[in-house]
């Protein structure tokens, strides 16, 4: 999504657009196009934003427990590496 790597929070807004699109997505549909896949660092990058995010959280509450546990595990482990603490915290609260 965007410029995955910065702060969840405080992005260009240009970003959200692809955030938008990728809303118009059920979350099951958003899952299977992920799911199983070996994804690139700005592929996990851009999932755990979309699914940690603000915006995930507050139109589909509670949605990120139907990422299976395998995807949320490596999504949460990916996200331990960010320099963004808020990152990690949203990651923390999405995928634990």
């Amino acid at each position: 999504m965007g410029l995955a790597r910065g702060a969840w929070s405080s992005y260009p807004s240009y970003e959200s657009v692809v955030e938008n699109l990728l809303l118009d997505y059920s979350t099951a549909d958003l899952v299977a196009s992920i799911d199983g896949e070996r994804l690139t660092e700005r592929q996990l990058d851009g999932a755990a934003r979309l699914f940690g995010g603000w915006k995930f959280s507050k139109e589909r509450p509670g949605e990120a427990a139907l990422l299976p546990l395998a995807l949320r595990k490596t999504l949460l482990e990916h996200t331990q590496k960010s320099s963004f603490q808020r990152n990690v915290e949203m990651a923390t609260q999405a995928f634990r």
